[in-house]
């Protein structure tokens, strides 16, 4: 006879609803993303500024004239 194949599930083999842990960021720039692991992401993936978690300390205007 064959091997059985491992169950897949939920921890317990339980049917059901599974809590999942995901850490969501959003950058200074606007742009938002969802990591695939728990680490605090290093860049942000679209503009790729290493400072995406920190505030802007100040913001730069043209001239209105």
């Amino acid at each position: 006879m064959g091997k059985r194949k491992p169950v897949v599930g939920p921890p317990g083999g339980g049917l059901g609803a599974v809590e999942v842990t995901v850490l969501a960021c959003r950058c200074r720039c606007g742009h938002e993303w969802v990591t695939r692991n728990r680490e605090k992401p290093r860049v942000c993936p679209k503009c790729k500024s290493p400072n995406w978690d920190k505030p802007k300390k100040w913001e730069w205007a043209p001239d209105r004239q």
